[in-house]
């Protein structure tokens, strides 16, 4: 059963890869979608509106990319297994195959990785609580 912690960290997790999935164009700034890609989405009608949106600023999924970041510096491994379960459309077997490890061994990853996660997210909430900063969540 899961805590509040894992529960949180999950979460985070999910902002991330949604964030870094809107937003990877490598530093090019070119669209996700066609001209004729888009005019399919929004019905034969292109406005304003309908454009591409970069999503510049989100703090809480930059923070777990600056941490994935950090945790790739100490055991890249682990960062890789976050990284693909989180960004690849894959079952867990395929994702496991394509960094080349047994899928128990991307399960271990994954949980290792999760946990790490969990305590540096938790220093950083401490740090930020004990800090004239206020942090707050709804996983308190």
């Amino acid at each position: 059963m899961a805590n509040n912690v894992d529960c949180y960290v999950e979460h985070r997790l999910k902002e991330w890869a949604n964030w870094y999935a809107r937003n990877i164009d490598y530093g090019l700034g070119y669209p996700k979608r066609s001209i004729e890609g888009r005019l399919l989405d929004e019905g034969g009608y292109l406005s304003k509106s309908s454009g591409y949106k970069r999503e510049l600023n989100h703090p809480a999924a930059e923070e777990i990319e600056v941490l994935i970041r950090e945790m790739s510096s100490y055991n890249e491994e682990l960062a890789k297994a976050i990284r693909v379960e989180y960004i690849k459309n894959n079952t867990q077997a395929s994702k496991a195959k394509l960094l080349s490890v047994s899928l128990a061994q991307f399960k271990l990853y994954l949980k290792m990785a999760k946990a790490w996660l969990s305590g540096r997210l938790l220093t950083l909430r401490h740090y930020h609580s004990t800090s004239s900063v206020s942090y707050h969540n709804n996983y308190s």
